[in-house]
């Protein structure tokens, strides 16, 4: 649901490779949440590939979860100096760009 959340919608293929699991595997997930009504699932026109995106209830729910995810946060972070966060969120986001460089070259390189 966060994929979904974050995005537009995205071909069943694409939702894959943004989690970087098997395809099998995910298109029980996503058929279990349509069954659920939490997402919608259907063929993209002129191609093969099944679009997949969140529905109005899947919506919702993403959105208590970002709400849930920010109240936590604001509860971890209280009275830490922002100098302090700042900081924190650098180094974190410098190894993020990093991590993602290097699941780039892997996936050049088809490993």
């Amino acid at each position: 649901m966060t994929q979904l959340g974050e995005t537009a919608s995205l071909s069943l293929n694409g939702l894959a490779d943004a989690m970087l699991q098997d395809r099998g595997q995910l298109s029980r997930a996503v058929k279990s949440m349509v069954e659920r009504g939490l997402l919608t699932r259907e063929r993209k026109p002129g191609g093969p590939e099944i679009e997949i995106d969140l529905n109005d209830d899947g919506k919702a729910i993403y959105a208590r979860m970002v709400d849930w995810v920010h109240e936590r946060d604001r509860t971890l972070t209280a009275d830490i100096p922002t100098d302090d966060l700042a900081q924190v969120w650098q180094v974190l986001t410098t190894m993020m760009d990093r991590a993602q460089t290097m699941l780039d070259e892997e996936q050049r390189l088809g490993g």
